[in-house]
């Protein structure tokens, strides 16, 4: 695994462009792990990723936590959607 911590650096970026073409041209899913900015998470976004993990989002929770937060999400979508 490699980790890439700036998305600033150009050979970096390289990177993560080639990776991402490859999945892509692979069908393979892929995570982004780590991402911990706003930049970071805009610069994968502008790159049509969208499955990325990381502080940015959340500290690690427990699995219970998981679950509990995952419960309430779903019932805030359901009665957005007047169910």
């Amino acid at each position: 695994m490699t980790r890439i911590t700036s998305l600033e650096d150009s050979d970096n970026e390289a990177i993560v462009d080639a990776v991402i073409t490859l999945a892509k041209s692979l069908r393979i899913e892929t995570i982004a792990e780590g991402v911990e900015t706003k930049a970071q998470f805009d610069s994968l976004t502008n790159k049509d990723y969208n499955q990325m993990q990381g502080y940015y989002f959340s500290k690690p929770i427990s699995g219970e936590q998981f679950v509990v937060i995952a419960r309430n999400s779903g019932s805030r979508q359901r009665s957005n959607l007047g169910l």
